[in-house]
């Protein structure tokens, strides 16, 4: 048979009630067999288009459909078809016995050619069933073949009666119903539940199919119970047709698991192809779906790339990948190599967004999210990271495990949140390198050299912290409204805690163990600071409480603030406090705020003067005020500058005399300079009432602000100014005032 599926047409059938074509047309195909013959009747059909190429039938199922004489009974056959040579458009029909049942025309006969759900048909073609008188045959009935899966089962009606029906409906219907309920569960469960129902209905087909014959009957009587409880597939709201259309929609509009694109998650098999399809597979649906892994072991050989959109015309447009696993305890993603991946980094995932609109000058990604992993990069390269990446805007980064040489770098990335995520490293812990507006929050730095490295402006570190870490905790090379909340350090071993270039970095309440100094590492005590400062920042830092190792030997080399040359940093710091194994102001007072503030954080120049630094720890002046020379014991004058800051006595409690003060190092005036004992502190102008206890806790009086000029300019001062020191250009020498009148170093009224 020939069909022409553009061409072949016939007149529509005058009586459309009883429905008769007119055959005789030789332009029709024909068929002749004789009743009850089996499978050996056969066709070679040839499908052309009307220009007489062939029909590409790659991928077709071509199904027979028929309408018995007579008018009562319909053939529906898609088991019996053999494809020949599909490109070509040829195929083979081995005709049944159901199909030669009845004797007679067939009122209509033709093929179907079904591909994906999509069909088309030929033109009819006469088919005529001779008479057989001398065996009889087939109980006459229809023959739809898609319902010979479920003969068996109809068998086994017959067999057991309605109460096996009833059985085996509510035992299946319980099993749906119960994996039902769990669709609003997590997503590990939906999969379950996928595949539960899958490997249930593989059952239940097994168990009903058969070679056959069945009427409509029979299937209306079988299955009406089942409908009755499963209830309408219009019942289930999710978008499709059919509930199997409709639960896999519901599923793949809620999260594309990893597993169906062929991950294992057995911590053995390369899973980086499947994750990566997954991942696009998310991306190109354009509706920040998420991409789940489900609790295991994903072991991969190259970087993942997760994508996202932006259009910097439209602050709101863009969508991003969220790559989502059960649990940072159970889900993991490792890579063995220092392979780097296609954009040419060494990490475990790299951030690639990009602009939509080619116009728009940033390179951005919107709505990006890594939640609930643990990841790891065993490459031992320098350069190797967990997380690395370029803009990362409106990201979300949540409850992840981190272990790798370095661990997160991002550039230029702003509006973001990091939260919960916990870093064991061998270099750098987490680096914002520009960018604006992010948000970290108890996230924790383990190991390594430098903990946070953050060059972004109006930003806020809140609750977060470091330990065992050797270089600096918290480093800010350019940090303009950046601020910190109640972050600190347990890493005695480090070499700076905070580290500010320029900017303006407000800091509420830091803990820290002072650093020691670490002679294994190669790093000594004077190596150490609280705060270095290597640019012309702003610093704030109220509420600064420091524990102390009781057994460290004091020396006046340890810095509070180290300076580098050529900047001019402004440093405040209040309300300090410290802590040893003795609590709270336990330790000698003296020997502890020495170990402070003893060491000199300013430089000379030529002329012996201090160049401008701007510190101010508790109540100590800045030093942008004016230096007119050094307060020396032996000379009333001199114009040599010994730059010793804080001075705090740690030997004992008799300075009571010249002789004794003049052994100890000059300072400069106008510095804090406490001693414990009165006689000291009258004879050096202050009067005030100050021992290591009041020292420990950060309440003692001090010999206030520098001022100079003429005799007959000396400043009016009350009673309450105890302590003022004026140089009189006149007498060319320092004096105070006492309370009563101004004295001079040795308290003679002058």
């Amino acid at each position: 048979m020939t069909f022409n599926i553009d061409k072949d047409r016939r007149n529509l059938v005058d009586d459309k009630q009883n429905f008769s074509i007119d055959f005789h047309d030789s332009k029709y195909n024909w068929l002749q067999a004789r009743q009850y013959e089996e499978s050996m009747r056969q066709v070679e059909v040839h499908v052309v288009h009307g220009n007489g190429s062939p029909v590409d039938l790659t991928g077709m199922n071509p199904v027979f459909e028929g309408w018995l004489p007579e008018g009562l009974y319909r053939i529906i056959d898609a088991k019996h078809s053999v494809m020949i040579d599909a490109q070509n458009g040829i195929f083979r029909f081995d005709f049944p016995a159901p199909a030669f049942q009845i004797a007679g025309s067939y009122k209509q006969a033709f093929f179907r050619l079904m591909k994906d759900g999509k069909s088309v048909t030929t033109l009819e073609f006469s088919l005529d069933v001779m008479a057989d008188k001398v065996i009889s045959g087939l109980v006459p009935s229809d023959y739809i073949t898609p319902f010979e899966d479920l003969y068996n089962q109809l068998n086994t009606i017959y067999k057991n009666g309605d109460q096996l029906v009833k059985d085996t409906i509510n035992e299946w219907i319980s099993k749906f119903q119960e994996a039902f309920t769990k669709w609003t569960g997590d997503y590990e469960t939906i999969n379950n539940t996928v595949k539960n129902l899958t490997i249930q209905l593989d059952e239940l087909e097994q168990k009903i199919k058969a070679d056959g014959l069945m009427t409509q009957a029979d299937l209306d009587k079988a299955f009406k119970p089942l409908v009755a409880e499963l209830g309408s597939v219009t019942d289930f709201k999710a978008s499709g047709d059919s509930l199997v259309e409709k639960t896999i929609n519901e599923f793949s509009e809620r999260t594309i698991n990893v597993k169906w694109y062929g991950a294992k998650g057995d911590g053995v098999t390369d899973d980086s192809a499947a994750i990566q399809s997954a991942i696009n597979a998310a991306f190109a649906d354009g509706g920040n779906i998420s991409v789940f892994l489900p609790a295991g072991t994903y072991l991969i050989s190259t970087t993942l790339n997760l994508m996202a959109t932006n259009d910097q015309s439209d602050f709101f447009n863009g969508h991003g990948v969220h790559l989502i696993g059960h649990d940072k305890s159970s889900t993991t993603i490792v890579k063995n190599n220092n392979v780097k991946g296609s954009n040419g980094y060494d990490s475990v995932i790299e951030v690639a967004g990009f602009v939509v609109n080619s116009t728009a000058s940033a390179r951005s990604g919107t709505s990006i999210w890594i939640k609930n992993l643990t990841l790891k990069n065993n490459s031992t390269a320098a350069e190797s990271w967990a997380i690395h990446g370029k803009a990362f805007q409106r990201g979300y980064m949540e409850e992840l495990n981190i272990k790798a040489v370095n661990g997160i770098y991002l550039n230029d990335p702003y509006c973001s949140r990091y939260i919960g995520v916990f870093l064991q490293v061998q270099e750098l812990g987490m680096w914002l390198d520009g960018g604006t507006s992010n948000y970290l929050q108890s996230c924790y730095v383990q190991y390594g050299k430098n903990a946070f490295k953050i060059n972004s402006y109006y930003s806020t570190l809140d609750t977060c912290f470091a330990g065992d870490c050797t270089g600096t905790i918290f480093d800010f090379p350019l940090a303009y409204g950046i601020s910190m909340v109640g972050c600190g350090d347990e890493a005695p071993h480090s070499r700076y805690k905070i580290g500010i270039g320029d900017g303006v970095l407000e800091i509420m309440g830091y803990f820290s163990n002072f650093p020691i100094g670490d002679t294994a590492n190669g790093l000594a005590i004077n190596d150490c600071a609280i705060v270095h400062a290597y640019g012309n920042a702003t610093l704030s830092l109220k509420g600064l409480e420091l524990g102390f190792i009781t057994d460290m030997p004091a020396k006046n080399d340890v810095y509070f603030a180290h300076y580098e040359d050529d900047i001019n940093a402004s440093v405040k710091v209040s309300d300090v406090r410290y802590i040893t194994s003795n609590g709270y102001g336990g330790a000698d007072g003296g020997n502890v705020h020495r170990l402070i503030y003893a060491s000199d954080p300013t430089d000379l120049n030529d002329d012996g003067k201090i160049d401008v630094k701007g510190t101010s720890v508790l109540t100590r002046r800045n030093f942008g005020q004016p230096y007119v020379g050094m307060r020396n014991l032996k000379d009333a004058f001199n114009t040599s500058m010994y730059p010793k800051a804080i001075y705090l006595d740690n030997l004992d409690d008799t300075h009571t005399s010249t002789a004794d003060l003049a052994s100890e190092p000059g300072y400069n005036q106008g510095d804090l300079l406490l001693y414990n004992n009165p006689g000291g502190r009258g004879l050096l102008g202050s009067v005030a009432t100050n021992t290591a206890e009041t020292v420990a806790q950060n309440n003692f009086a001090h010999i206030p602000l520098v001022m100079g000029g003429t005799k007959s300019s000396r400043p009016k001062i009350s009673i309450n100014q105890i302590g003022i020191m004026y140089f009189d250009t006149d007498l060319n020498k320092p004096i105070w005032w006492n309370g009563h009148a101004w004295v001079d170093y040795q308290g003679t009224v002058s």
